[in-house]
């Protein structure tokens, strides 16, 4: 008997997302879409979720939807984690058009006076974070995601950094992947409080496609002093 699986908020009062819920089977794909706006983007989303299922690889199983006013990207990065849950072995991604106006670059020199931290599984309050203006812009994979969310709030926040205007404000990332795919160039590293974590920010930054530059203000003085005398 197959399992079912499942991405997507759990709750009522869910708002600019959407449940997806695929059963595998041998039959040939069977969907069910429940939409708030149905009336008005039936066909826009039905045609969004099969040409995403098409290009995962999936035809067949059973799969049911439940929008809640979900934009496309939203919809497809909940549609790869549901389909990835039941197939871990699928590597494929499936990348929303990287928009002109998320293509811009940051530089070294510019102000940082204020971040805006956002949980990287809350699209919602990415739609108008950039209105705020705020200096820099954080969609958080850390601890304000739950552990059992993080697959999909990586998928939600690779295809934000490709979709939506931040309207300037230099955006943050700790996954080098994202940050390779949305062409983000600063990477948010963790307090480094002790040497202990040398090895890995030595990985990690070896596995990206560009030099790192730390931020000089640290909070702490022992980070500070690790960060300018890291061998990396």
């Amino acid at each position: 008997m197959s399992k079912n699986f499942q991405a997507g908020p759990q709750g009522t009062r869910i708002k600019s997302d959407c449940q997806v819920f695929y059963k595998p089977g041998s039959d040939p794909l069977k969907m069910n879409i429940e939409s708030k706006v149905d009336v008005l983007f039936s066909k826009t989303i039905r045609d969004l979720a099969e040409t995403t299922f098409a290009s995962l690889g999936v035809t067949t199983g059973s799969v049911e939807i439940k929008d809640f006013g979900a934009l496309p990207f939203v919809m497809m990065a909940q549609i790869e984690t549901v389909v990835k849950r039941a197939h871990p072995e699928i590597d494929v991604e499936v990348l929303p058009d990287f928009k002109t106006h998320a293509q811009y670059e940051t530089s070294f020199g510019r102000f940082r006076r204020s971040r805006l931290y956002l949980p990287g599984n809350q699209p919602k309050l990415f739609l108008n974070a950039g209105i705020h203006n705020p200096d820099c812009i954080i969609l958080d994979l850390e601890d304000s995601v739950p552990p059992g969310e993080k697959d999909s709030a990586r998928h939600i926040v690779r295809n934000a950094l490709r979709t939506l205007d931040f309207f300037g404000a230099e955006r943050m990332s700790g996954s080098t992947r994202v940050s390779w795919v949305c062409r983000i160039w600063s990477l948010l590293f963790p307090t480094m409080s002790t040497p202990f974590f040398y090895p890995k920010q030595k990985q990690l930054i070896r596995s990206s496609p560009w030099r790192p530059r730390f931020n000089p203000f640290l909070k702490k003085k022992s980070s500070r002093k690790i960060s300018t005398t890291c061998p990396f």
